[in-house]
């Protein structure tokens, strides 16, 4: 059965289980106006949704019944015993109605004319009370008789009336805070278990652990609601704005059976109307328009949601104009949310980030669909709030993309418990997505550039942070063994730097007290078995507190219609002089280096820099790379397997994946082509070329 007249059964079933007493009461007491607005809603509710379920049999009893009661509701009308029998008999047909949909999944087939000319005669303007004129007992009987008719057979499956049961959400949080307790109490006994090699309590302890994780995943289950009751009012929404403004928008949803938490579903509903509703309105061009630039008359948004990697991942895409990076810039500039060199140097993909920021708006005429200068930025609050990340992705006249990235629950997680500086943390274990053992040499081999520290991940510079250093604790030796715990946030992957893992625990989130609220990188604090208190850590507002930006969702990342999905290159951008900018694809890079130009020398004619025991050569990516001494260059240092050289460059500029498509041919040796690369024409490095010029003794 499907889940809507699932809902409506019940719903119906709830209401009609006090109408027959409430209008027997009513009889008795037709002064009691509470009393019978109660008796109209019920009836107002079943019959508002027979209509939009198509039960148009349902509908019409349900409607006059409806009218009779407006009429008493207004006075015009006595609750006199005729009258009332009468809404009785309909209230019988009705629960007729109800048995057999529910029974064979249709309406029942029948002539109601009888019953609703029946409850007509009181709708019809007399002096008084009397009633037209009107075979009363021939109606009475008839409509009596198919009020009474049993269901023709039993249910094929358990009644949705007596298999579901409304419960007070206060109810239910509080199961779970029981819940939370439970587990915490559970975590005791294994870790006093676990202390002694033969214990008696090992068993009962054991059952318990499983109990315990049974009806912890029990009441779980009643917190789960389906994501799509965040988007119910959407349709309308899209519908109202399309008319208004006069465009053709067509809203497709995806994924609404999805679960997730009930507090986190509540917590989506604003994001999801503002940025619907931004889709609509500033996103989808006119018709007009659309047609002038080839596209289809109507515009389309996408909402999609679905599980990935223990996260809810929630989509709203469109087909659209799109976000003007440059005019962002622009925006951002003139409200001083960032400076005009900051602006400048900041990849597309970074840029567009600042439309999260609190001020930020496009709009260039306010309106009351949008445009007040609020939202994104409100946005980014409510879903970081609840634990969650969100990022967005442009192409400038084919549309964009928000997603959003929520945890199934809020209230226990299986989590990670590491150690730093002599301290102990807790990771969301649905953030982590791998461990790396570091010893000394890997520790040496994090380099940093531009402040930000990077860790050579097979074809990857992945951004770290060493947690005792962002947390100002006490530092370790940097001989020692340490773990890099690689996280990913909002489709970007970066490491934390920890001393060691402990253990992998269910735990319970209890909130941060008042005095550690300010600290942003926290996510909540738990109790241990042994009673500790650990502080739960949020890696994406860890990165972010940092400094290392965790924005890598790139513009290729949006799939329309009109631009067909392709897999992005990791590029390196860099800088060789005169605001020249270069790219090399970072799948060949082998390590980034900084290195004082006092210390590069020549030898045989050659550039060369003692470099981890050997000499590496070094060839100057361009003309304008000069060696000035007291200054640093940035070095390239690429590895072909047998040997190493260096290409020394200005500065580095960024990382972001792009699709690479060369779109003119090399003007000059030593590059391949001219890309679009983060909206600016960039040269793709030729790497062999320099690499023949290092290995043949050339000058640079």
């Amino acid at each position: 059965m499907d889940d809507l007249l699932k809902d409506f059964l019940a719903e119906s079933a709830e209401n009609l289980s006090q109408l027959d007493h409430n209008l027997v009461e009513l009889e008795r007491d037709p002064s009691n106006t509470s009393l019978l607005n109660s008796i109209f809603r019920a009836i107002h509710t079943i019959k508002g949704t027979c209509g939009f379920l198509g039960l148009a049999r349902l509908e019409n009893v349900s409607h006059t019944a409806e009218s009779v009661l407006d009429q008493l509701r207004s006075g015009v009308l006595k609750a006199e015993p005729e009258v009332i029998s009468d809404i009785l008999r309909a209230v019988d047909l009705i629960k007729f109605i109800l048995s057999e949909l529910e029974s064979h999944r249709a309406e029942p087939a029948g002539d109601d004319s009888l019953l609703v000319a029946l409850l007509e005669q009181w709708l019809t303007p007399i002096e008084g009370q009397k009633a037209t004129a009107v075979d009363g007992t021939t109606q009475r009987a008839t409509a009596v008789d198919l009020a009474a008719r049993p269901s023709s057979s039993q249910p094929e499956q358990p009644s949705p009336i007596h298999s579901s049961l409304r419960v007070n959400i206060t109810l239910l949080d509080s199961l779970m805070n029981l819940a939370g307790e439970l587990v915490l109490n559970r975590n005791q006994f294994l870790e006093m278990v676990s202390r002694e090699d033969d214990s008696a309590l090992a068993t009962p302890v054991q059952q318990l652990n499983r109990i315990t994780a049974e009806l912890q995943s029990a009441i779980m289950k009643t917190r789960m609601q389906p994501v799509g009751s965040a988007w119910g009012k959407l349709p309308r929404i899209v519908r109202d704005i399309a008319r208004e403004t006069g465009k053709k928008i067509e809203l497709d949803m995806k994924g609404a059976a999805t679960e997730m938490d009930r507090q986190l579903v509540q917590a989506l509903q604003d994001p999801l109307t503002h940025m619907v509703r931004n889709s609509a309105d500033h996103g989808i061009e006119s018709v007009a328009v659309r047609r002038a630039l080839g596209k289809p008359a109507t515009g389309k948004i996408l909402l999609n949601a679905y599980h990935e990697g223990g996260h809810v991942i929630v989509e709203i895409r469109d087909d659209g104009k799109g976000i003007d990076v440059a005019e962002v810039r622009r925006i951002a500039i003139e409200r001083g949310i960032v400076s005009r060199e900051l602006a400048e140097t900041m990849s597309d993909c970074r840029a567009l980030r600042l439309v999260f920021e609190p001020g930020f708006s496009t709009a260039v005429e306010v309106t009351h669909i949008s445009g007040r200068g609020v939202g994104m930025d409100v946005v980014r609050s409510n879903i970081e709030h609840v634990g969650g990340a969100v990022d967005i992705a442009s192409v400038p006249g084919h549309g964009c993309t928000v997603r959003i990235q929520l945890p199934l629950t809020l209230a226990i997680i299986s989590s990670l418990i590491v150690k730093a500086a002599g301290e102990l943390f807790a990771f969301p274990q649905a953030s982590v997505l791998e461990l790396i053992r570091l010893g000394p040499d890997e520790m040496s081999g994090i380099d940093t550039l531009r402040n930000v520290r990077l860790f050579r991940l097979r074809d990857d510079l992945v951004p770290v942070v060493n947690l005792a250093d962002a947390l100002r604790l006490a530092e370790r030796g940097a001989d020692e063994v340490h773990t890099l715990v690689v996280c990913q946030a909002g489709g970007a992957r970066f490491g934390i730097i920890v001393d060691e893992v402990i253990d992998s625990q269910e735990i319970v989130v209890k909130p941060i007290g008042r005095l550690a609220r300010s600290v942003r990188c926290y996510a909540g604090c738990t109790i241990l078995g042994d009673g500790r208190v650990v502080m739960i850590i949020d890696p994406a507002a860890l990165a972010i507190r940092s400094g290392t930006d965790t924005s890598t969702l790139s513009p290729a990342a949006v799939e329309t219609p009109a631009v067909p999905a392709a897999k992005p290159d990791s590029l390196l951008l860099f800088g060789i002089g005169h605001d020249a900018v270069q790219a090399v694809p970072l799948s060949l890079v082998a390590r980034l280096e900084e290195i004082p130009a006092d210390r590069i020398e020549t030898a045989g004619g050659n550039l060369v820099v003692q470099y981890r025991g050997s000499l590496l050569p070094l060839v100057a990516a361009g003309p304008s790379v000069t060696f000035t001494s007291g200054r640093t260059n940035s070095v390239i240092v690429f590895n072909d397997g047998s040997s190493s050289f260096g290409i020394a460059v200005n500065d580095i500029r960024d990382i972001v994946d792009e699709v690479l498509n060369l779109e003119l041919v090399a003007a000059r040796p030593g590059i391949l082509g001219t890309a679009i690369i983060a909206g600016a024409a960039t040269e793709v490095l030729d790497v062999s070329y320099y690499m023949n010029r290092a290995r043949g003794g050339m000058v640079s």
